[in-house]
């Protein structure tokens, strides 16, 4: 009787992954309330302000969790998939987290006066 090994199954179970997101809402939005809950301390920002940055962030995280969860199983299954897929989760949250810049804005003082082309 010959037993052979099971082969692990390619993706997380989805307990994994709902633990892993947890995990990593849990991290980033404790870590950002506690710096948030200092910023409103000191008056640099309002408490809606704070609740906000703290639930973006903590849903930052649940997703980094789940993607670090899957490209981490990927990675022991089917290694060149797993860098795929951790290639992947880098470039979505990176894209997904950028802010557009501010215009310029210029005062009047700081514009050049116009002198009718004598300098």
């Amino acid at each position: 009787m010959s037993s052979q090994p099971k082969a692990a199954p390619l993706m997380p179970s989805s307990t994994q992954i709902l633990r892993a997101g947890v995990n990593g809402a849990a991290i980033t939005g404790a870590w950002t309330a506690i710096n948030e809950g200092i910023r409103v301390r000191n008056g640099q920002t309002t408490t809606d302000a704070a609740m906000r940055a703290t639930a973006n962030s903590a849903a930052i995280g649940a997703g980094a969790g789940a993607v670090a969860t899957l490209a981490t199983h990927l990675a022991r299954n089917a290694p060149m998939l797993g860098l795929v897929a951790l290639a992947a989760g880098v470039i979505y949250f990176a894209n997904s987290s950028r802010k557009p810049a501010p215009a310029p804005e210029t005062a009047a003082e700081d514009a050049p006066e116009e002198t009718g082309g004598v300098q």
